[in-house]
């Protein structure tokens, strides 16, 4: 398999008579498209194929969004559950510890437990990807 350039490959890169040629991309980790030019030309004539892949999108979910403590929760641990197509950091506030701070992509659920009773009414866990991109606050 021929290479395009260092994202797109192309199954021949020459023949005679009709084909059929296949383009394979690997996977986009960026966070802007890409685009290519496949230039296919005879004695007699040119022509040119555009290809584009999409950018790579981070996302992040958080399950559930929202958690409560009793006011005397001090020790009360609930769980969440982080599903991720990137490695990310969990920046929470004070008075709250987390079973992990950090994940990479996947599924991974975290238990949450109050370690005061003195938070503000409406504390957040900051998720962050590893780049600091904001991803759910």
């Amino acid at each position: 398999m021929a290479q395009i350039n260092e994202w797109l490959n192309i199954s021949q890169s020459a023949g005679t008579g009709d084909a059929t040629i296949t383009l394979t991309a690997s996977t986009n980790t960026e966070l802007e498209e890409r685009v290519a030019s496949l230039k296919i030309k005879t004695n007699t004539k040119t022509s040119y194929v555009s290809v584009s892949q999409d950018a790579f999108v981070p996302s992040l979910t958080v399950s559930p969004s929202s958690i409560s403590f009793d006011t005397n929760a001090t020790g009360e641990t609930k769980f969440i559950s982080v599903v991720s197509n990137v490695a990310w950091n969990a920046l929470p506030p004070y008075g709250v510890r987390l079973s992990r701070t950090s994940g990479e992509a996947g599924t991974l659920f975290i238990s949450v437990n109050l370690t005061t009773t003195r938070l503000e009414l409406d504390s957040q866990i900051t998720f962050v990807s590893t780049d600091g991109k904001i991803l759910f606050n």
